[in-house]
């Protein structure tokens, strides 16, 4: 037969599971009855309260020195709320040389700390919403390249005390991926390949290491079981054929394992690369990021058999086994089957954990789970991984990772080419009276629909001096593609946004946004305070025209506002933008930069004054509205930076919005994303009135609710000084002076002075 290569998910009911195994002529089974996947079950001496793992999958967002990050409290927080008996904590670095990216957990005495309170917030969390405890286990890992093996398997050792001493029930010795221990137990060619002893030696000394330190510490490995290149240097593979499975040395290596103490074991593969030529293909499995080239049913298979054959060779040890997310809503009866036929004890879930974190609750609530909350196998989330970007469901989890990748979209350069031959190139243009910034909009697409994109930068850069900034934050249904003559005669006008910003990213990526000054200098030296978009844009402007420019910035770095208060999933940053253009004035010397300099405090106003022939004032003039303050009350700008800052990490249940201003709607998607479980958006005015940015559609999203026509009179607080709630006058029912009390943790003001 010949091989089914992928298909799309297409059935509808369990039989039609069964059929499509049958076709493929699988040994898989499906068990309509689910209940074997919530019974409790042991790990060693340990009680596991049901039978799902969440998989370890890196989240990419750590903080700089490896402690958990806002993002990555969130992601576990919700597998503790969702039912999990069992964490699977991501790859944990040892030591600061095994960082695979700048980005990853990173375990270290500085750290300790973070990690301890971490892990009881999990565990309080799962208490407080099942009545039972969470098992963790931390996943430590080292993916750089040493030419001594002692100092590697020393950080192992030191990494798992720290973890038992944080609170983690056990530590997992990563040998999957492009990890030390993986790449020795494959014997690759950097790895001095050799026997099998030689090969896992420096396994079981770190083993022994840390049986002897943390006796109590359970003791678990992640094994990628195969790996799908040609012998030697592939693992668990067939001398004569790669694409077959030979689970000797995996069997082999899982008897070690037991005889070092370890309780439990997570099985996963590397699928077969059968497209590329014969010599790539036998050397390169397929990545994460890559759909498989055979039916998912053969890969799951593959992993089964996989973890059967381990099974069935260590008796007693626990087996987790995954490859269960094309099933979709029938993940949980491929699962039972399978640990109903012996080839798993314990069902991991990984990406599908990250699209739907609540599973295993709700097949306990409602004996299913949700087609339209299950991973669809897109492979964005190992996408994200690799452009170096936090990792979550772009699809399942849109609020907080559907705007993560900072490439310009249409992403398919066709696509946008396409949409810039859309542009009628109008005389008196619309889009161009309805800019701000005058850009000669169709100008500008009509070099770029000819492949002419620098030309088409140069075009805009004439009237905005920063237009990556601008494309990402302007509001352009509101001005330029508001006037575009396409919305009235398609109903959807040309992406000048989008096709602006894919014009500006590229330019800047072929390193050709710097700044352009010709001539020499004008022996002029300008003062301009502030390093947000206005200061800089006019910094560019006096840099063109020859003229010394020193900037005065209090905060820490450029960007203003945007750059500290805008979130990431709306906003990429300014540095990128703002180093590419300003590089040849401070290579030049005509460009100074004093951040953390504050006008009034470091310095006066005098002085610059005395020292430069002009100064700019650009520092910024913005603040909310307040109708009152005290305990779980603070206005938006304040919250919004908090939240960037990774300042919230238990976040309050029920939060209003007290909206009006531009920061509203930021702060009720940032609020939801956070964790809130009711997020009110509150305007005294109209629903016409709202500045409001996102489609009606938002509201309907559990848990968020507008109260329009209500303005706020004030808080309530209990006699111990705590917020109850926010105090309106309910216009809406036409009775002048009635007022009502909405609960409330947290009230954000982000109502602008002009608002109603």
């Amino acid at each position: 037969m010949d091989i089914p290569f992928y298909e799309p998910f297409t059935i509808r009911d369990l039989a039609g599971v069964r059929g499509e195994i049958e076709r493929l002529g699988l040994d898989l089974r499906v068990e309509e009855d689910v209940s074997r996947l919530l019974e409790e079950t042991r790990v060693g001496d340990r009680r596991l309260a049901n039978r799902f793992c969440v998989q370890p999958m890196e989240g990419h967002d750590a903080e700089e020195d490896g402690a958990p990050g806002v993002l990555t409290h969130r992601r576990y927080i919700r597998y503790a709320t969702g039912g999990f008996g069992l964490i699977w904590v991501e790859a944990t670095a040892v030591c600061a040389a095994g960082r695979a990216h700048r980005a990853q957990l990173h375990l270290h005495g500085g750290t300790q700390a973070a990690f301890a309170s971490w892990v009881d917030e999990i565990r309080c969390t799962a208490r407080a919403e099942w009545g039972r405890d969470v098992m963790l286990i931390l996943q430590m890992s080292h993916s750089g390249g040493e030419d001594r093996l002692e100092p590697v398997g020393d950080a192992f050792i030191e990494a798992a005390t720290l973890a038992g001493e944080a609170g983690f029930d056990g530590v997992d010795l990563m040998c999957c991926g492009e990890g030390v221990l993986a790449k020795r137990l494959a014997a690759r060619p950097a790895n001095n390949e050799g026997s099998f002893a030689d090969r896992s030696r420096l396994h079981c000394e770190i083993l022994r290491g840390i049986r002897e330190r943390c006796p109590d510490l359970l003791l678990a490995v992640r094994l990628s079981a195969y790996n799908a290149t040609r012998s030697p240097y592939g693992f668990g593979v067939d001398g004569a054929d790669y694409r077959r499975v030979d689970p000797a040395e995996p069997n082999q290596f899982a008897r070690m394992l037991r005889d070092s103490g370890v309780s439990m074991l997570s099985v996963t593969a590397a699928g077969p690369n059968l497209r590329e030529s014969e010599e790539r293909r036998a050397m390169e499995p397929l990545s994460d990021h890559e759909a498989p080239h055979e039916h998912p049913l053969m890969a799951l298979a593959r992993q089964l058999e996989l973890a059967r054959a381990l099974r069935t060779a260590v008796p007693g040890m626990s087996v987790v086994g995954g490859g269960f997310t094309w099933l979709r809503q029938f993940l949980p009866q491929g699962a039972a089957g399978a640990v109903r036929d012996g080839a798993i004890d314990i069902a991991g879930m990984g990406r599908s954990a990250l699209a739907y974190p609540d599973a295993p609750a709700d097949l306990m609530r409602d004996g299913g789970l949700e087609p339209g909350k299950c991973c669809m196998v897109c492979y964005a989330c190992a996408r994200l991984l690799q452009d170096e970007k936090p990792v979550g469901c772009m699809i399942r989890d849109a609020a907080v990772y559907g705007a993560e990748r900072d490439e310009p979209g249409p992403v398919d350069p066709a696509r946008r080419v396409h949409e810039a031959r859309r542009c009628h190139q109008c005389e008196a243009a619309p889009c161009i009276a309805a800019s701000p910034t005058g850009t000669e909009i169709p100008t500008c697409l009509s070099l770029f629909a000819r492949g002419r994109t620098q030309e088409a930068y140069e075009v805009i850069r004439r009237s905005d001096p920063l237009p990556e900034l601008t494309a990402q934050l302007a509001p352009g249904w509101l001005e330029s593609e508001g006037a575009c003559i396409e919305s009235a005669l398609s109903g959807s006008p040309v992406p000048i946004q989008d096709l602006q910003y894919a014009i500006s990213w590229t330019a800047r990526r072929e390193g050709q946004t710097g700044l352009r000054m010709t001539g020499e200098p004008s022996g002029r030296r300008v003062a301009v305070v502030g390093g947000g978009p206005a200061g800089m844009a006019c910094t560019v402007r006096l840099l063109e025209r020859g003229h010394c420019v020193v900037v005065i910035e209090g905060a820490d770095c450029l960007g203003g506002v945007p750059e500290r208060v805008v979130p990431n999933r709306r906003f990429s940053g300014a540095k990128a933008e703002m180093d590419a253009i300003l590089g040849p004035a401070q290579a030049a010397g005509r460009l100074g930069l004093r951040c953390s300099t504050r006008l009034g405090g470091e310095i006066s106003l005098q002085e610059l004054l005395e020292s430069h022939d002009a100064v700019l004032l650009a520092a910024g003039l913005w603040q909310e509205r307040s109708i009152g303050n005290g305990n779980g009350i603070t206005n938006g700008l304040q919250f919004l930076q908090r939240a960037k800052g990774n300042g919230w990490k238990r976040f309050p249940r029920r939060v209003a919005v007290l909206s009006g201003g531009d920061s509203a709607m930021d702060v009720a998607v940032t609020a939801k994303a956070l964790g809130a479980d009711e997020v009110y958006v509150v305007y005294g005015g109209p629903r016409s009135d709202m500045h409001w940015h996102l489609t009606e559609s938002w509201f309907a999203t559990e848990g968020v609710h507008l109260r329009v026509n209500a303005p706020a009179r004030g808080y309530e607080f209990d006699r111990d000084g705590a917020l109850r709630g926010m105090v309106l006058n309910d216009a809406a029912t036409g009775s002048h002076g009635s007022e009502s009390l909405l609960h409330a943790d947290l009230v954000v003001e982000a109502d602008s002075p002009s608002g109603p």
